[in-house]
């Protein structure tokens, strides 16, 4: 049971690190598209949701 809970960890920290990526490069590329003049697309409500709160 530690076990699997640790894998469970592990892939939980694994996955949340993805999240904090690849939100960081939607930024940046949101960035250098505003400084081309193009507006991107509304994000989700689930990805306002976590940039507002985080979870």
């Amino acid at each position: 049971m530690q076990g699997e809970i640790t894998e469970m960890r592990d892939e939980t920290r694994s996955l949340k690190s993805l999240v904090r990526s690849f939100a960081w490069y939607v930024s940046e590329l949101t960035s250098q598209m505003r400084s081309h003049g193009i507006e991107p697309p509304a994000p989700p409500d689930r990805v306002t949701e976590y940039n507002r709160t985080g979870v």
